[in-house]
């Protein structure tokens, strides 16, 4: 049920769509201007062609930022979801374009999640969803970093790198989003390399970019098991 909106009797549904639609436009805001900044200062590798996409960044950043404040309303988790949205949408951008997800992008993303999850667990005294989310972090590293090793190169460093941001997002939620979302991601993934090869977009031994797939599967976690 969506935790924004109230009992219309009351004059909050009115308020609580508002407060969805404010939220997407700061979405639509920070999607733009992450694009810009990375660019020039955070991964300043990234190709034209990323910054030419910066409608594209913003505008699915804008949809993500409206879906999570209409499933996870104004708890302090949404700070952390909304940021993760923000430069999960980047980096799906760059991994498409460029088939590589920057390590840098990535770091901003694990200290960005651990000081919103921190301040979420002070303000809702949850130090438990604090460490489960810590522990998930490690285990789904440790799994795609197997993974990486038995597929012999089938997975690349950013995906190992981005499964433990992912981790610590899921895990939050439960052990049972945690699983979903890798299940998820995996099985989009999976999707996506044969259509590509369907439509002769791609053959077995392409490299396919995974982490639209990794993120796409996490959000659908989170707005699942989300409330």
């Amino acid at each position: 049920m969506c935790q924004l909106c109230g009992d219309e009797g009351e004059g909050n549904g009115v308020v609580s769509v508002w407060a969805i639609v404010v939220w997407a436009a700061l979405g639509v805001v920070v999607g733009a201007g992450l694009n810009s900044l990375a660019r020039r200062v955070i991964e300043p590798t990234v190709s034209e062609a990323v910054r030419a996409a910066r409608t594209i960044t913003a505008s699915v950043t804008g949809v993500l930022h409206g879906l999570l404040a209409w499933r996870l309303a104004l708890w302090p988790e949404l700070a952390a979801y909304s940021a993760l949205a923000a430069i999960g949408v980047l980096l799906a951008v760059i991994d498409v374009i460029e088939h590589r997800l920057p390590s840098r992008l990535i770091a901003v993303g694990y200290l960005l999640l651990l000081a919103l999850f921190g301040f979420a667990a002070v303000v809702r005294d949850n130090g438990a969803a604090m460490v489960r989310a810590a522990a998930s972090m490690g285990v789904v590293f440790v799994v795609y970093l197997v993974l990486a090793v038995a597929t012999n190169g089938g997975l690349g460093a950013g995906d190992v790198k981005l499964a433990g941001l992912l981790g610590l997002a899921l895990g939050w939620l439960s052990w049972s989003a945690v699983l979903a979302g890798i299940v998820v991601g995996l099985f989009y993934g999976a999707v996506a390399g044969a259509l590509l090869m369907a439509l002769g977009k791609a053959t077995p031994r392409s490299p396919i970019p995974l982490g639209p797939a990794m993120l796409a599967g996490a959000f659908t976690a989170v707005l699942s098991f989300g409330t």
